[in-house]
């Protein structure tokens, strides 16, 4: 009870700062999903609830359009556990959360529209990425170079040559690994709508407020 409470006070909060702000997520996972059941948001963004390998991701941020313009596909996954779509027969995307290929296809080309039209409308594109392993120096530096209005990564180490790099320090594997804890727990780490409206990934008197009295993490 008190968690579902608290989580409402979380999400009317983000809801009144983020009023007016246009934006839309791409994440190699499912990072950012619960932001727009936060503000009341239909998702515009095809990238939900799913997973996309590191050297893949960012194969496809350095050709977004060409890559998008392309028809999802689906191939054989041998584990059977989830469907596997591919654009342009070379990104994988793991539809982790979805049960069929007919319901990953359809709310994918749902959800690309909308991304579509919210980018026509000058809507923030916020580009994040969550390590899988250890970023090496060299894919960080590729990531960080792509030409997008918000970048932001996340990592189990400390890289203070990026401005936009965050440490989750003290984090198991498991959770690491986990788009949807990483979330939970970002005003521990930053103010993420402070990042989303000025483009600065640190720490403000809300987040600690936040991350100290609400979340108690």
């Amino acid at each position: 009870m008190l968690t579902s409470e608290i989580r409402k006070i979380v999400k009317a909060i983000e809801k009144y700062r983020l009023k007016n702000v246009k934006f839309t997520v791409i994440s190699n996972d499912c990072w950012g999903d619960d932001i727009y059941s936060a503000i009341n948001r239909p998702y515009n963004t095809p990238f939900v609830a799913l997973l996309i390998k590191p050297q893949a991701y960012l194969k496809l941020l350095k050709n977004l359009d060409h890559y998008l313009a392309s028809e999802l596909i689906f191939k054989e996954n041998q584990d059977g556990v989830y469907p596997v779509g591919q654009l342009d027969n070379e990104i994988d995307i793991h539809f982790i959360h979805y049960e069929t290929e007919q319901e990953a296809k359809e709310k994918w080309e749902r959800r690309l529209l909308r991304f579509r039209n919210c980018i026509n409308k000058g809507a923030t594109t916020i580009v994040k990425y969550a390590s899988q392993s250890d970023c090496s120096i060299e894919f960080l530096d590729e990531f960080h170079s792509l030409d997008y209005p918000r970048l932001l990564t996340i990592d189990t180490k400390s890289h203070s040559c990026f401005s936009n790099h965050i440490s989750y320090s003290g984090l198991s594997v498991k959770e690491s690994l986990d788009g949807l804890q990483l979330y939970k727990r970002r005003y521990k780490y930053f103010d993420f709508v402070h990042w989303i409206k000025k483009n600065e990934v640190k720490q403000t008197l809300v987040s600690k407020l936040i991350s100290l009295f609400i979340l108690r993490v």
